[in-house]
């Protein structure tokens, strides 16, 4: 935790993330590829679809998607 935190600071985001890639693994996880010619619209994107796609998949008794940032668990 000492390192993770030199290199991250207080937010646990990444490792979060990081267990949830090691629980799940690999060929369990999806990831989504959205072309944009301007990178900072695709923060804008990760807000309101990521809330939009945890919904659904809470409606459907799926798991939480393993974004922690926007997925509003």
């Amino acid at each position: 935790m000492e390192w993770y935190k030199k290199g991250f600071g207080n937010s646990k985001v990444r490792l979060q993330g990081a267990v949830d890639f090691a629980k799940n693994g690999l060929n369990n996880v999806w990831f989504a590829l959205f072309p944009a010619d301007d990178s900072s619209k695709i923060g804008i994107v990760e807000k309101n679809i990521i809330p939009i796609a945890n919904e659904w998949k809470k409606r459907n008794g799926l798991v939480p998607l393993i974004n922690k940032q926007y997925n509003n668990n």
